[in-house]
C-alpha cells in the first residue's frame, strides 16, 4: 500500500476525486508542453517520486523550485525523466496534517516570513520558524481523514497550502512523513498516538 501512495501522480488522482482542490498541474517531460503551461502563469517544478537523491555531495533532498521565465529556456534534459510543474500557489502559510487512524494533528507553518521557505519551507534558513497549532475546517479534515483510509493507510503526512484568500490547496501526502520536529515544537501527542497504534 504505501509503495502505490507513494507515487505523486497517483496521490493528485485520488485527492482531487476526493474533492480537494489542486494547484494547475501538467506532468511532462516536453519543453513546449512546459512553455505553454507558463504562458501567463508563475509557476514550480517538483520531482514525480521521491525528493531525494544521492549525489557526489551525499544524500540531500530536492525542494520544490520556482521557475523563473531565464529557466524555461535552458530546459535541456528534461526528456531524459518528467516532471511535476504546477501554478505557483500565492500563500499564506503551508499547513502539515499528520494522521495516525482517526487522529488528526495540524500544523500552520508561517512559511511566507523568509523568502528561503516561501517556495518549499523545508528550505527555510530559519531553523525557529514560526509554527502555530490550526484548526482545518471540518470539510477539509474529511477530506484528508479520506485520502488517508483510500490509499489504505494508517498514517500519512497532508501538505497543503492555505492561500490569501483563505483556501486550502493540496500538494502531496508523504506515507512515511516526519512528525517528531512537530512533537517538538508544538507539544502533539504523536509518538504516543502511534504506540497506541501499534499496541
Amino acid at each position: 500500500m504505501i509503495w502505490r501512495a507513494e507515487h505523486k501522480i497517483y496521490q493528485l488522482a485520488v485527492a482531487k476525486n476526493i474533492g480537494f482542490i489542486l494547484p494547475p498541474t501538467v506532468v511532462t517531460n516536453d519543453t513546449l508542453a512546459v512553455q505553454n503551461f507558463a504562458r501567463n502563469r508563475d509557476i514550480i517544478a517538483k520531482a514525480v517520486s521521491s525528493g531525494y537523491i544521492d549525489s557526489p555531495d551525499g544524500y540531500r533532498a530536492m525542494f520544490t523550485t520556482a521557475l523563473a521565465p531565464s529557466d524555461l529556456k535552458e530546459l535541456e534534459g528534461l526528456n531524459l525523466a518528467p516532471v511535476i510543474f504546477q501554478e505557483k500557489v500565492v500563500k499564506l502559510s503551508d499547513i502539515r496534517v499528520t494522521i495516525i487512524g482517526g487522529d488528526i494533528f495540524v500544523a500552520e507553518i508561517m512559511s511566507q516570513s523568509h523568502q528561503s521557505s516561501q517556495i518549499d519551507w523545508r528550505a527555510t534558513e530559519d531553523p525557529n520558524i514560526e509554527h502555530r497549532p490550526h484548526k482545518l475546517p471540518s470539510e477539509i479534515e474529511i477530506q484528508c481523514l479520506e485520502l488517508v483510509k483510500r490509499l489504505g493507510l494508517e498514517f500519512g503526512a497532508i501538505d497543503l497550502a492555505l492561500t490569501t484568500k483563505g483556501q486550502y490547496r493540496f500538494f502531496e501526502i508523504n506515507p512515511n512523513g516526519e512528525w517528531l520536529w512537530l512533537e517538538d515544537r508544538l507539544g502533539f501527542p504523536i509518538a504516543e498516538k502511534i504506540a497506541l497504534w501499534l499496541s
